[in-house]
């Protein structure tokens, strides 16, 4: 039975040496990042040593979990806000998403806004929406961390949009400007010019007779 046991690698040395745990042959590994890695373990005792055979395993480290945030008024009257999220380790690129419902995984009653990739990254991880089609609703936004190998989805945030309403020139006038026009006036002016042509009319016609 060997007296030590030396795990070795050929991109990093010697990672583990030592005489405890020999019946256990085991060796737990944490905190590699992403690549390939290759291991070989070494048995020591007097008469000298003997070399396992080689294993070659590759790592690939999944986008590490992360926050965002909603920065807009609430309701939102413009369709403007900005989208601060925090940085995931192991992402390489960030997916921008929406739906009426609140997401929890991306199916199809999820849309599909924006890809950030690298050199289109905010440095501040700072997104500006400056759109307009965003209509009145309920809208539900999450950014996905994403690698070659998985994506990570942050936290879902709410955002209430309510536009002013538009003018429609179809839309029938408000009462106050439908008050009907007073014709009592009027009628009253008539009565009394027709009163006044008539008693003209009278009084000539009398004239007229007392003249023959």
């Amino acid at each position: 039975m060997p007296e030590t046991l030396t795990v070795k690698s050929k991109a990093l040395g010697v990672v583990s040496r030592g005489r405890e745990g020999l019946d256990n042959y085991s060796y737990i590994f944490s905190d590699y990042l992403t690549g390939d890695y290759y291991f070989v373990i070494v048995a020591y005792n007097n008469a000298g040593k003997n070399m396992s055979n080689c294993i070659q395993v590759s790592v690939g480290r999944y986008p590490l979990p992360f926050n965002l945030t909603l920065e807009a008024e609430n309701p939102d009257k413009d369709g403007n806000f900005n989208l601060t999220w925090t940085y995931s380790n192991f992402s390489t690129s960030y997916e921008f998403y929406y739906s009426s419902r609140y997401i929890t995984e991306i199916n199809s009653t999820v849309d599909h806004n924006k890809t950030l990739t690298p050199g289109f990254i905010p440095p501040d991880l700072k997104y500006k929406i400056l759109e307009t089609d965003w209509e009145t609703g309920t809208y539900y936004i999450v950014f996905g961390a994403k690698n070659i190998y998985n994506e990570t989805l942050s936290n879902c945030v709410k955002l209430e949009v309510e536009r002013p309403k538009d003018k429609d020139d179809n839309e029938p006038p408000q009462k106050d400007s439908l008050k009907p026009f007073n014709f009592t006036p009027l009628v009253l002016f008539g009565i009394m010019l027709a009163g006044i042509v008539i008693a003209g009319i009278i009084k000539k016609e009398n004239k007229s007779s007392f003249s023959r």
